[in-house]
C-alpha cells in the first residue's frame, strides 16, 4: 500500500515537472542593466520652507541629467527629466528625494531603431557625513522599450551606479 502511494506521488511529481518545464522555458529572462548619471542640473525650486525643527522642504524641483545605460552588452545614451521633492534635515545632513515622475529618454542610435523611454518613480536618500546614498526605481518602457520593465537600485558605497535588471 505504501509503495503504491509513493509510486503515485512520484509519477504525479514527474508529470508536474514535465508540464512546468515548457512554461518555465518560455518565461522572460531578466537582462542585467547598469545606469550611470552625469551632469545633473536643477532648475530653481518652485516652493521652499523650513520647519522649526530644521527640516528644509523643497517642492517642484525640475532635475535634468545625462543617462548612460548598459543593458546586457549594449550601451545607450539619453536624458533624464524628473520632478523632485526634497527634504533635508539640517541637523543630521540626511536628505530624501522623492521623484513624482522620472523619465529616461533615448533617441534613435546604434542598436535602437526607434526612440524609447522608461517612465516611473524613484526614491533615494543620501547623507553627507559620512557620505552614503541609497535608492531604488521601477520604470515602465515605451517606444523601443514597449512592454519592458526596468528595476534598478543604488547603494554607495560601493558605487554610485544604479544596478538592476530589464525585464522583457
Amino acid at each position: 500500500m505504501r509503495k503504491s502511494i509513493v509510486a503515485g506521488l512520484a509519477i504525479a511529481f514527474l508529470i508536474t515537472c514535465a508540464l512546468a518545464i515548457p512554461v518555465m522555458a518560455e518565461s522572460p529572462k531578466a537582462v542585467p542593466a547598469v545606469l550611470s548619471i552625469s551632469g545633473a542640473k536643477d532648475l530653481p525650486v518652485e516652493k521652499e520652507w523650513t520647519t522649526e525643527g530644521g527640516i528644509v522642504h523643497q517642492q517642484g524641483i525640475i532635475r535634468t541629467a545625462v543617462a548612460t545605460i548598459k543593458i546586457g552588452e549594449v550601451t545607450y545614451v539619453g536624458a533624464i527629466h524628473a520632478v523632485v521633492d526634497k527634504m533635508t534635515n539640517t541637523k543630521t545632513s540626511l536628505a530624501t528625494n522623492h521623484y513624482h515622475k522620472w523619465t529616461i529618454s533615448f533617441p534613435v542610435q546604434t542598436g535602437l531603431a526607434q526612440s524609447g523611454e522608461f517612465v516611473g518613480t524613484n526614491v533615494w536618500t543620501y547623507e553627507t557625513n559620512p557620505t552614503y546614498l541609497q535608492g531604488h526605481a521601477v520604470l515602465q518602457g515605451s517606444g523601443a522599450f514597449e512592454g519592458q520593465t526596468l528595476k534598478i537600485e543604488v547603494e554607495y558605497p560601493p558605487s554610485i551606479k544604479w544596478y538592476g535588471y530589464l525585464i522583457p
